[in-house]
């Protein structure tokens, strides 16, 4: 039986800062005197398990606990990690508030005229059709939404690889009404009002946006729509050894087990390691959607 993490949301949009007191010394002045570079990592704040603030207001969950392994095993910097609202991450980075965004970060929204990916995986993201709970024995097939629309998030990446785009080229006279729309209020709302069907999230969201939007929903037991990898997010001009330094110790939080000890404590599963261009992969390969289990 899976697990099932039940993690309380704060509602207080106020930014959280935790800065690593085994890493940072005696404190800022000291590691200035070292030459010790501070390091800004910032994730989201209101997405439990993947990164949010808990009841303290520290930040906390899956990029959380990864981050600071990595800082553990970096101390040639003083690492702070900060949880701030999703739609800033941007625009800190750009700005020079922060150094490395972590949070659902694929490859093909990472590298952009201003910004770039690291290139070592370390989640992935597994997405899946959410649903109305009370709506849950009414979908057992992807053929089961034909006739009826679905939200999915508007990556370009997954556009071209995902299921039910696969589903509509196979079934031309009975297609699922795709809607590319990101904004979670809109999708929730929209599903509950019945404008949509479903919408499409990466699995652990769904206690989050449950909790958050105070909606009981689940996932349509019909396997992934879409899969991609994890990685951090950097500025394009960022020092390349700071990159190069963070892929080494994700690199070998993946390979003693850390990362996937990890996710399997939070997450339930070991999705993360999947490597390689995951979406060309499943387009080629539909029949693993609706047989793999998160």
């Amino acid at each position: 039986m899976k697990k099932k993490m039940i993690s309380r949301l704060m509602a207080t949009a106020v930014m959280a800062a935790v800065t690593l007191g085994t890493l940072a010394g005696c404190g800022s002045a000291q590691a200035k005197d070292k030459g010790k570079r501070t390091v800004v990592f910032q994730t989201a704040d209101s997405y439990a398990p993947t990164a949010y603030l808990d009841d303290e207001g520290n930040p906390a969950g899956y990029e959380v606990e990864v981050i600071k392994a990595v800082a553990e095993l970096l101390p040639q910097y003083d690492f702070v990690i900060e949880a701030v609202p999703n739609d800033s991450l941007d625009n800190n980075l750009l700005s020079g508030k922060a150094d490395v965004l972590g949070f659902k970060m694929t490859k093909d929204v990472s590298e952009t005229e201003n910004f770039t990916a690291g290139k070592e995986q370390y989640d992935t993201i597994v997405e899946r059709i959410f649903i109305l709970a009370e709506n849950e024995d009414l979908y057992h097939d992807i053929s089961d939404f034909a006739g009826k629309t679905v939200y999915a998030f508007p990556s370009e990446k997954a556009k071209k690889s995902h299921i039910l785009n696969i589903y509509n080229e196979e079934h031309p006279d009975n297609q699922v009404n795709i809607e590319y729309i990101s904004d979670p209020a809109t999708c929730v709302n929209d599903l509950v009002t019945g404008k949509t069907d479903g919408f499409t999230r990466s699995q652990p969201s769904v206690i989050s946006y449950s909790e958050r939007f105070g909606v009981k929903l689940t996932t349509a037991k019909i396997g992934a729509t879409h899969i991609d990898g994890i990685f951090y997010k950097y500025r394009k001009d960022e020092d390349p050894q700071l990159i190069a330094d963070i892929d080494g110790a994700l690199k070998t939080l993946k390979e003693n087990g850390t990362i996937n000890e990890i996710h399997e404590r939070l997450f339930y599963g070991t999705d993360w390691d999947f490597e390689g261009d995951i979406t060309e992969w499943v387009a080629e390969h539909p029949e693993y959607l609706k047989e793999s289990e998160y």
